[in-house]
């Protein structure tokens, strides 16, 4: 599984002007992506009906690259064996 910050985020003149970094509380992987990453948190054999964990959030932004307000949709992706 991967989380993806997507590349196109409005009034960032830069994906080095936004980082977002995550810890989690389960077998799922901490870490830090820019605006373009997909970053592996989880994998494995998935074995109930669902999984389920917590992410803490931070993001840093830049206000350099910054031309307004800023707003993005993070999302996870599953590759299938």
């Amino acid at each position: 599984m991967y989380y993806v910050i997507p590349i196109n985020i409005a009034n960032l003149t830069s994906p080095r002007g936004l980082r977002v970094d995550w810890k989690t509380r389960s077998e799922f992987a901490a870490g830090s992506a820019r605006p373009g990453d997909r970053v592996l948190v989880w994998s494995g054999v998935v074995r109930a009906a669902t999984m389920e964990t917590s992410f803490d959030l931070s993001m840093n932004a830049e206000l350099a690259y910054l031309r307004g307000g800023l707003g993005f949709e993070s999302y996870f992706e599953i590759e299938v064996q």
